[in-house]
Parts: structure tokens; C-alpha cells; sequence
């Protein structure tokens, strides 16, 4: 299995953002989270196990606090349950260190894995 490169993943789920902004966005009737949801659309088939851990994190950190409390504990609870299995470990093999460093990191900053977790996941 191929390597998992964290920052690219994270730069494409960015600009299909940006490109689902352009084509839906900026239209007056259109709301937040229906630009979300094409963007998850597109993500819904092809991707192996990590890399749509990776693209449900970053779809997570786009929505911010722009979208509803209910999609929003969704979103988390869907990821945090991906997280906390063991195949997650296995999982994290398939990024380079610094990709591995950069995406626990990110997951700390939100809360996800406490600095515990983090540094037992970076000897993975």
C-alpha cells in the first residue's frame, strides 16, 4: 500500500472547498452547510480507510462553528469513533513521520487525542 502524504490530502479537500465555494456558495439562497455537503459528496467513494479519516478531519475543521451544534457533534462523533479503534493505529503506518507528527498535532489542537495519546501514536 502506498503512502498517505497528510498535506496534499488536506491542500485537495481545501481547494474542492474553495472550487464548491466558487460554484455554490455565492449563490443567495444557498447556506453553509449545503457547500459542505457537496464537498462531502465528493469524497464518498475511492479513498482508503486513513485517507478519509484525513478528509473527514479536515471537513471538520472547515466547518468550524459555521455550521449547526447537531452536524457538528456528528461530524466529531463520527470521526472520534474512527479514531479510537485499533485499526487507527495500523493506519497511521501509512504517513510518513512528519505527515504522522503533523496530523497528530492537528488532532490535539482540536481535542481529539490528548498529549498522552499524541506522543504514543508518534512511535507508532
Amino acid at each position: 500500500m502506498n503512502k498517505i502524504n497528510y498535506d496534499d490530502l488536506k491542500l485537495g479537500v481545501l481547494d474542492d472547498f474553495y472550487q464548491e465555494m466558487l460554484n455554490h456558495g455565492h449563490q443567495c439562497d444557498v447556506q453553509y452547510e449545503t457547500v459542505l455537503g457537496h464537498l462531502i459528496y465528493e469524497y464518498e467513494e475511492g479513498f482508503s480507510n486513513v485517507e478519509i479519516i484525513i478528509i473527514e478531519f479536515v471537513i471538520y475543521v472547515i466547518a468550524g462553528k459555521f455550521i449547526s451544534e447537531k452536524l457538528s457533534e456528528k461530524l466529531r462523533s463520527d470521526l472520534a469513533d474512527k479514531l479510537n479503534k485499533v485499526e487507527f493505529k495500523l493506519l497511521l503506518k501509512l504517513l510518513d513521520f512528519d505527515d504522522k507528527t503533523n496530523f497528530l498535532h492537528d488532532l490535539f489542537l482540536l481535542k481529539f487525542i490528548d498529549e498522552e495519546t499524541r506522543a504514543k501514536l508518534t512511535k507508532i
